[in-house]
């Protein structure tokens, strides 16, 4: 379509209801991209409206009828850019992404073939973690431009070409338990209708699957998941649909790593990659299969695999990027070595992130000779694990020691969070897992609740017995 010579490059649409709280936030950085600003509102009775309205945002209204492309399509009607860069509320675009926008969308334009671009976003979950994970958000204004679907509505097409540098900082995963299950049973409700009948419509199927295992409903899920022979490998992985196949996939390859489908998960991974060979959650879960299982040989060669996957561009069907991933298969790896009688030292104080803190925990028990470079604080916890674990010293002097460490590591880093996690165990050996030892419990959980493999590990306490490290692994994995 060829835009009037007065029409902006970029517009950025979003649909929005009540967010007078974080709207500013969202369009402060695409006004300085030079985006013209598109809301549709949904029915705000805050200052929503108001707020656009300062920005110079073109404004449109449209009562909602709980169809969010429907919604979409009404700003992308009223843009006039060259292109479109759909965003939400709780979306900020990084000083990165404004610069990408500003500087290399112009020469992107001038290529006609590149017709949509993806952005990696940040996603910012309860407690602080976070994931990377490329998203296409960027598409040239065409005809036949539209979005699909009711909930996470996409574009009818997805030829994703290119890619623009910076970060899309997304902070609407600050869930707790209770706000987790109302999100899904508020998408169920408008899913399940369009799934019934022998065989759902392909992409509908996909986002049911999705948002029953956020909802925890397994037994829903199996019914559903029992249905995937209905569709064919070229509906899956090549079909106009298959982006909805991938986002599904990896999030049901984690459901059956946490509940032990060894099998499925294997069957599942194998398809993958045989159409993607380098799809990072595929490889990821045979890698800790292959930790599980102690195959150490294909611990270090699948571990190197993964990590050259890592280092490759996102693609559409690497939806969760590996920042998390890539580290833990480091962690995996130096076992590995030490296992395998490999040269080399793995600096193991380096992995920062909580979720890293089950295989950190296990290094520090098991081969302290690896902490060759860890700071004073880390060896100093280092050798009170190594000390309790031998029994050499009274478990009352332990305890006192590990509240001293606490304060001298920040919330949220690997340290701190197996600082807290050790002082339970102790808890439950001192009292076997009394009412002390549950609200601890209960209380460190709702510092991390998105460290499901802890919680996995803490659903199995039984009155009268301790807890035990080995349960305490991310996702699904324990060593026995």
């Amino acid at each position: 379509m060829n835009m009037d010579q007065s029409s902006p490059l970029l517009s950025a649409i979003l649909i929005v209801k009540n967010e007078e709280k974080r709207l500013a936030r969202a369009l402060e950085p695409l006004r300085r991209a030079g985006c013209e600003l598109v809301v549709t509102d949904t029915g705000s009775t805050d200052g929503t409206v108001a707020i656009a309205d300062s920005f110079g945002a073109k404004i449109f209204h449209f009562p909602w009828n709980g169809d969010e492309a429907a919604a979409r399509n009404i700003s992308l009607k009223n843009a006039t850019g060259e292109w479109l860069f759909w965003v939400d509320a709780d979306e900020i675009a990084d000083d990165e992404l404004v610069e990408s926008i500003l500087r290399e969308l112009p020469l992107l334009n001038a290529n006609r073939r590149i017709q949509t671009l993806s952005v990696v976003m940040r996603n910012i979950y309860q407690g602080g973690s976070t994931s990377l994970t490329p998203m296409l958000r960027f598409a040239r204004r065409r005809v036949d431009l539209t979005f699909e679907g009711p909930i996470h509505p996409q574009l009818s097409f997805r030829p994703e070409i290119g890619a623009l540098k910076g970060i899309l900082r997304h902070e609407g995963y600050q869930w707790t338990p209770e706000s987790r299950k109302r999100k899904a049973e508020h998408m169920r409700s408008h899913l399940e209708p369009l799934c019934q009948g022998e065989k759902p419509p392909f992409q509908r199927w996909c986002e049911l699957l999705s948002v029953l295992l956020i909802g925890d409903q397994r037994e829903d899920f199996w019914s559903y998941w029992n249905k995937k022979s209905l569709y064919s490998e070229e509906e899956r992985y090549r079909g106009p649909y298959a982006h909805y196949w991938q986002d599904n996939s990896t999030n049901v390859l984690l459901f059956f790593s946490r509940n032990g489908e060894n099998k499925q998960g294997e069957a599942l991974a194998q398809e993958l990659l045989r159409f993607y060979p380098d799809q990072i959650a595929a490889q990821f879960f045979l890698l800790q299969q292959a930790v599980r299982e102690r195959r150490w040989d294909a611990v270090f060669v699948e571990s190197k695999s993964l990590e050259v996957s890592s280092e490759k561009p996102p693609q559409f069907y690497n939806t969760f990027y590996p920042e998390i991933h890539g580290e833990r298969a480091a962690v995996w790896r130096g076992l590995a070595d030490y296992q395998l009688g490999n040269e080399g030292e793995i600096d193991w104080a380096l992995f920062s992130h909580p979720r890293h803190t089950a295989s950190w925990l296990y290094a520090a028990v098991h081969f302290p000779d690896r902490f060759q470079k860890a700071n004073k604080w880390s060896l100093t916890l280092i050798r009170l694990l190594q000390d309790w674990r031998s029994g050499t010293k009274e478990v009352a002097p332990l305890r006192v020691a590990l509240k001293k460490l606490a304060p001298q590591f920040r919330e949220g880093t690997v340290e701190r969070c197996a600082i807290d996690l050790f002082q339970l165990i102790i808890i439950s050996e001192l009292s076997s897992a009394s009412v002390e030892g549950v609200q601890s419990i209960h209380s460190f959980l709702e510092r991390y609740p998105d460290l499901d493999g802890f919680g996995d590990g803490f659903s199995r306490i039984e009155p009268g017995k301790p807890l035990k490290l080995e349960w305490f692994y991310e996702e699904g994995l324990h060593w026995s």
